[in-house]
């Protein structure tokens, strides 16, 4: 196609669709880079195309020249959404900076800059580039999604930007970009607890997640108070360092890398090694004689002496936290295992016939089902700050000894590769250990689940369509037992980050197979009046009721943005596959069930029952499908 004039070439521009005016808009870009990639001629000229010509538009006002911005066609407004990008001037849009943050309207006429306001009291995208953005006609807003993992609204009729983030009753935000924190979850109030990290510095700040709010705990804080009846202060900055769940509702803070303190926690030297606890609005630090947390030794063996990356997991049958490994100053490898004694604050060195080899960077979670203490993978020898071997070792420990344990394969996918800086958590609704994240060099993103003979890979489904998060290092992950969710934060991305992720243990779902058909591949005339749809499935199903058993499956179709069970087969296993039919020639239905440009029809089956409250995960099983659709010609 020649449309004559057109725009000159470019790249990183953006173009949206008015549906309205029957034009797609053309606006920004690059044409010249230097030898560094960086752009020498930003484009600020908007071009709109009828399907057979381009015409440049002049109007009165424009944004400044940009690439890296993104766009979108508001169709509550008609207009077309421009936001973002980086234009190299040092102060787009007013900002400062060469990243512009303006909010801009297209009429077809005119830009126009649109002013937000903040009724939600949690403000507004700042300036962005290289992002993305859709519009959802639905609900009548953008939505946003920006690197750092942050997703935002726009609501134009307000106008304003909302954060599709946690809460913020407090109206503290979140803790923010940083990679190495540490969390634990807090049982007896319900919360997760975060300590400290690094973003650049180390950090010393406390906040509590509640599953749907971070509130960070200050003094005088509403939600959270910080106090200090001790007199001790509270933890130095660090990175590095572990938190534990300890019996009595607090929480064990030991081990880190200060980059402030060059006497951490007494120890001459930047690692740390003193035990503090956290009861929630006080840090307490164990040290002999003090009147809170007396650390005591009657069993004459010292210490664990200062570390990083250790590993650390609260065994519940023992009220004993299991400490194992990590880094020693000098970039010496530890591979001793200690037990801290909650009944009288002490730390007991337990000596095992066999051990795990020294190593930093290794996962523990404690699996209350069996009563093992279980640890995963972890650096096993480095060349100065590079780790040069990674382990995939999966040990046990008892609270007398260590075994290495070679797990089976039933599945045929493998184990979890040799890694570091992973995390590992327990889920004790399913009885299964889980393993997130973690990096040999470069960065996982997978999930495993073991069972105890058996590492089996999860493929993380998105039925709330916001992604999965993105592979990482240096996160925290906990478990949350009131919620049966386990909350994974911040992280190394190849940047920090301060995104909140969810991953929410199969029972309330169920397997599915999902059948897509569009209408238009028949390549109809015209536009067809559908009469009568035919579904026919043979299939079979098997869910659990709690963790009772039960065969059959239902048939599905997706109607008006969810999915709606039609029929139901109450017998048939997944081995025994059965006939089941659904039809109907309501024509207001038909046309609801059909969606977009291509006529798409969405049919699933699934179990008659969701995955087992215990460890089973639920079956579904397809033989065959028939769909008939009856139509008349136009």
């Amino acid at each position: 196609m020649s449309p004559g004039a057109s725009p000159p070439a470019r790249f990183y521009h953006k173009m949206v669709y008015d549906s309205t005016r029957g034009f797609t808009t053309l606006f920004g870009g690059c044409s010249a880079v230097d030898g560094s990639f960086s752009c020498t001629t930003f484009r600020g000229d908007t071009w709109e195309y009828d399907g057979a010509t381009w015409v440049q538009r002049s109007p009165a006002a424009s944004p400044p020249a940009r690439w890296w911005h993104a766009m979108a066609f508001d169709a509550a407004r008609n207009v077309a959404f421009l936001h973002g990008g980086w234009d190299g001037s040092g102060n787009c849009d007013g900002s400062g900076t060469s990243n512009c943050g303006t909010v801009w309207e297209w009429n077809g006429t005119n830009w126009a800059t649109r002013t937000p306001s903040d009724p939600e009291n949690d403000g507004s995208l700042a300036e962005e580039t290289r992002h993305a953005a859709a519009y959802d006609p639905a609900r009548a807003r953008t939505v946003v999604y920006v690197g750092s993992g942050e997703t935002w609204e726009w609501n134009s009729s307000t106008p304003t930007w909302i954060s599709n983030g946690p809460a913020d009753i407090a109206q503290d935000g979140d803790p923010g970009t940083r990679t190495d924190p540490a969390m634990a979850y807090e049982r007896d109030r319900g919360v997760s607890v975060l300590f400290g990290g690094y973003n650049g510095i180390g950090l010393s700040d406390t906040w509590e997640f509640n599953g749907n709010d971070w509130t960070q705990c200050v003094d005088f804080g509403v939600f959270c108070a910080y106090t200090d009846p001790e007199g001790d202060g509270k933890p130095a900055s660090r990175f590095g360092h572990r938190l534990a769940y300890e019996s009595g509702g607090d929480v064990l803070l030991f081990g880190g890398y200060s980059t402030l303190a060059v006497n951490c926690d007494g120890s001459g030297n930047r690692f740390c090694g003193t035990a503090w606890l956290w009861n929630g609005t006080s840090w307490r630090k164990c040290s002999a004689g003090a009147a809170t947390c007396n650390l005591t030794d009657p069993e004459g063996d010292g210490n664990p002496s200062p570390r990083k990356d250790t590993a650390l997991s609260y065994d519940d049958d023992r009220v004993r936290t299991v400490l194992f490994g990590g880094e020693l100053s000098g970039s010496v490898l530890n591979a001793e295992t200690w037990e801290w004694i909650s009944a009288n604050k002490s730390w007991d060195r337990i000596v095992t016939a066999q051990s795990p080899s020294a190593r930093y960077g290794a996962a523990m979670a404690y699996d209350t089902y069996r009563n093992f203490t279980v640890l995963f993978g972890g650096c096993t020898a480095q060349s100065g700050s590079t780790c040069t071997a990674y382990s995939g070792e999966t040990w046990e420990y008892n609270g007398t000894n260590w075994a290495l344990v070679t797990p089976t394969d039933p599945e045929g996918d493998g184990n979890p590769e040799p890694r570091a800086l992973h995390t590992l958590a327990f889920d004790q609704l399913r009885r299964r250990v889980i393993l997130y994240g973690g990096g040999d060099g470069h960065d996982f993103g997978d999930l495993w689940e073991w069972n105890g003979t058996s590492w089996a890979k999860r493929d993380a489904g998105d039925p709330d369509g916001d992604g999965t998060p993105a592979p990482r290092d240096h996160h925290a992950m906990v478990w949350d037992l009131g919620r049966n969710t386990a909350y994974v934060y911040g992280g190394h991305t190849g940047q920090y980050t301060g995104d909140t992720w969810e991953w929410h243990t199969p029972y309330d779902t169920r397997p599915a197979h999902v059948f897509k058909t569009a209408f238009a591949a028949a390549a109809a005339p015209g536009t067809p009046a559908f009469q009568q749809v035919d579904a026919m499935f043979v299939a079979g199903g098997l869910g659990y009721s709690g963790i009772t058993a039960s065969n059959g499956f239902y048939i599905w179709v997706w109607e008006e943005g969810r999915w709606r069970s039609k029929v139901v087969n109450g017998s048939a296993p997944p081995s025994t596959p059965a006939s089941l039919s659904w039809s109907t020639s309501d024509s207001a239905l038909i046309n609801r069930l059909f969606h977009g440009n291509e006529k798409y029809l969405n049919l699933a089956v699934t179990p008659r029952n969701n995955n087992s409250r215990g460890a089973n995960i639920g079956e579904i099983s397809v033989d065959y499908v028939e769909v008939k659709v009856k139509y008349r010609q136009p």
